[in-house]
Order: C-alpha cells, then sequence, then structure tokens
C-alpha cells in the first residue's frame, strides 16, 4: 500500500468483512461504474484513481484508491498499477 504495508488475502479479507457488514456488498452496476465515483488526479509521475463503492443504500463512504508510476509503466510498456489504499473516504 502507499505506506509500505503489503496487502495481504488475511487484510483484503478483514477489510472487506468490515465494509459488507455495515454496507452489504458493493454494487457493481452501470451507476456504480459511472464516472462520477470515480475520480482521476494526473500529475508528471503518477496517475492516481479513486474508485468509490457504491452501496444499496448510497452512503458512498468507502473508496478503493489505486496509483500508476507514469514512467514504470512507460519502461514496463503497461500500466503498473498498485493498490494505495482501500476504506473509509476522509
Amino acid at each position: 500500500d502507499a505506506k509500505g504495508i503489503p496487502w495481504t488475502e488475511k487484510r483484503l479479507s478483514e477489510i472487506f468483512a468490515d465494509y459488507t457488514a455495515e454496507h452489504g456488498k458493493f454494487r457493481l452496476d452501470a451507476e456504480a461504474r459511472a464516472l462520477s465515483h470515480t475520480v482521476s488526479v494526473w500529475t508528471k509521475e503518477t496517475l492516481k484513481i479513486q474508485q468509490v463503492l457504491v452501496d444499496d443504500s448510497e452512503d458512498n463512504d468507502f473508496a478503493a484508491e489505486f496509483e500508476i508510476s507514469l514512467s514504470d509503466s512507460r519502461m514496463a510498456g503497461a500500466p503498473l498499477i498498485s493498490l494505495a489504499s482501500i476504506g473509509p473516504i476522509g
């Protein structure tokens, strides 16, 4: 993650257990995938993407944040996407 803590199956399972206990499953329908739930921020060096996880109650207070190093991706010839964080927004 952005703090250097490895993502493990256990860690992700715990995060999603907390999420589903409060929100149920996140939606994958067209509205949940709409651009209004995605924020992209470009800098010279990175592309940061925040994807809000839309729930049935539309609390929409949980997000996955990704980062793409543009220079590393250019050298690899493909986008290298890392999961920076996942959790409550704010």
